[in-house]
């Protein structure tokens, strides 16, 4: 990945930046799944 010359100038600040949100994201969505599960065993019962 950093052989190429677009990525090989990423800033580590950036790297961080991107990893960070990329984690918040897939926390949102694995949070709006465990949420909807929830709802639907609450409404089954």
């Amino acid at each position: 990945m950093l052989i190429r010359p677009s990525l090989a100038t990423i800033r580590a600040v950036d790297f961080v930046h991107l990893i960070g949100t990329g984690m918040c994201l897939g926390a949102a969505i694995v949070a709006l799944v465990w949420h909807v599960q929830g709802s639907k065993s609450r409404d089954g019962d």
